[in-house]
């Protein structure tokens, strides 16, 4: 009777060798390692990926990866963000553009003490469904690398494909400075291991509120120009002389626009105006051929009643006739010598030789 406990020799080299299998060399290692940190895709696996990858969460204010929305301490951006976790929630409008249609969940990190029960009162004031399984509030401390690794963790679990961090201020890692590349740096990171599993990221953050030395207030994000260099989107939100909120969206997705929203009861906004590059390049179009019709006005009028008259003359003949009533423009002497000592505006379409006349130039 043959021991159990006993290996046959073709038993042992069949081990031997699964064994052998098994164990990874140093250089195995190296390169399965490099792998991972770089995989790399053919040019047809790029397009492909490119054709099922979405460029907005909002066309045109929120992006897919990273939107910055930032403007001055108690402006209200809060009650935006608000209003936008609404229109993904419920399709809704926000800011006046619907969200691309498709479901979302998102995860609301909230730095401040309770943050979570403050967002959850503005929210509830246009999601009336409290028990919605597609939001989750959660409160953020400073992150360090490893918070970051249970940030992601935490994200993917519960499905979450749009994360709200409000707000970047405070939660860099602990002793950290806004003014820190580096700690900046740091912060992005952390927000790219979201943005490489798909995650939309919305952050809040700031301006100051003193004023430069020209007397305005800066519009630029507080802190590191890392800030700006890091998000694909900015939203910029201030308060207008009326006391309505200019938005301003801007980023490197070849698409611009700004406009007026009024405040109104709970996380509600209704749109006053708003304009993209393109409607504001028209309008500086338009401008400037009324302007360059007004200067060639102008400047006709001259050769036709200011013939042997001084360049005195011809300017106070010039400011009684275009004095702003019945259509015309409006020109000053002192304007009208400037312009034409200078070549500026109507005085580069005029010539004047010494004798006195006035003509056109053709050229």
């Amino acid at each position: 009777m043959s021991d159990p406990f006993t290996i046959t020799p073709e038993e042992q080299d069949e081990i031997l060798q699964a064994y052998e299998e098994e164990i990874e060399t140093d250089e195995e290692r190296a390169l399965r390692l490099a792998y991972e940190m770089f995989p790399g895709v053919t040019l047809a696996e790029a397009l492909e990926r490119g054709k099922n990858e979405d460029d907005w969460v909002v066309p045109g204010l929120i992006s897919a990866t990273t939107t910055l929305l930032y403007g001055e301490a108690k402006i209200g951006k809060s009650w935006m963000v608000s209003a936008l976790v609404g229109s993904l929630l419920t399709g809704s409008e926000f800011l006046g553009v619907k969200p691309e249609d498709r479901p979302y969940s998102v995860g609301v990190f909230a730095t401040d003490d309770r943050g979570e029960s403050e967002y959850s009162g503005r929210i509830g004031t246009i999601c009336p469904d409290d028990d919605d399984e597609r939001l989750r509030l959660y409160q953020m401390p400073p992150m360090t690398p490893e918070g970051w690794e249970s940030l992601a963790t935490v994200v993917r679990s519960h499905g979450h494909n749009v994360v709200i961090i409000d707000n970047l201020s405070q939660a860099l890692q602990p002793g950290g400075s806004i003014n820190d590349d580096p700690t900046v740096r740091a912060f992005f990171d952390g927000v790219r291991k979201l943005i490489r599993s798909g995650v939309a990221v919305v952050i809040v953050g700031h301006t100051s509120d003193k004023a430069g030395m020209n007397g305005y207030k800066p519009t630029t994000p507080l802190g590191s120009s890392v800030i700006s260099q890091m998000v694909r989107w900015k939203l910029f939100i201030w308060k207008t002389k009326n006391k309505n909120l200019g938005v301003k969206s801007s980023g490197n997705l070849g698409y611009k626009s700004e406009g007026v929203v009024r405040s109104e009861a709970g996380a509600r906004f209704t749109v006053l105006s708003w304009r993209t590059e393109d409607d504001r390049e028209l309008a500086e179009q338009k401008r400037s051929k009324e302007t360059l019709d007004r200067n060639a006005e102008i400047a006709s009028w001259v050769v036709e009643n200011c013939q042997g008259m001084s360049r005195n003359k011809s300017a106070e003949t010039v400011a009684a006739h275009f004095d702003g009533t019945e259509g015309r423009p409006s020109v000053a002497v002192s304007s009208f010598k400037s312009q034409v000592s200078k070549g500026y505006a109507y005085g580069a379409m005029l010539d004047r030789p010494d004798d006195g006349s006035w003509s056109l130039k053709t050229s």
